[in-house]
């Protein structure tokens, strides 16, 4: 990360941060490493690793009761943070299909960031990019893309 993006999340978590929620976007999971890494070296929080961790709370789990025990256990998680920002990575999981349990329990992972956020701080590495308009999750050709234009988080 450069420079001004240290700079720029330093500020962020030095600010009054309840309810807001870092999302810091790029195609380049190094520099994502990287940010995780500067998060978990100053001590800022707690580093949950949604994939790994949330699956092993999901497994047999009937599809149907999936995305509605996802959102149940990141915000469990997030609230252990007692206020202090919590760092979310390797937020693939969120996006999988198999999470979605038809129309009435489908996922949207930039909504419960959101809503999560108003009981801690939350930083998201997300694998992507923002074009000022648009945020985009993974890559073209990636297994599971997306785009959401409300990138406004307030």
């Amino acid at each position: 990360m450069d420079r001004a993006g240290t700079r720029a999340v330093e500020g962020w978590l030095a600010a009054e941060t309840i309810g807001r929620v870092l999302i810091v976007a790029s195609p380049d999971i190094g520099t994502l490493d990287q940010v995780a890494a500067q998060f978990t070296d100053h001590g800022r929080g707690e580093r949950i690793r949604v994939g790994r961790d949330l699956g092993n709370a999901l497994l047999g789990l009937r599809p149907g009761r999936r995305a509605r025990e996802a959102e149940r256990w990141l915000r469990a998680r997030c609230q252990r943070g007692a206020g202090h920002p919590v760092l979310l990575t390797e937020i693939d999981l969120l996006f999988h299909s198999k999470l979605d349990g038809g129309a009435s329990a489908q996922l949207d992972p930039l909504a419960l960031f959101i809503q999560t956020s108003r009981l801690t701080p939350i930083v998201v590495v997300w694998p992507g990019m923002y074009d000022g308009e648009t945020l985009g999750y993974a890559a073209p050709g990636h297994a599971h893309p997306g785009a959401d234009r409300r990138p406004v988080l307030g």
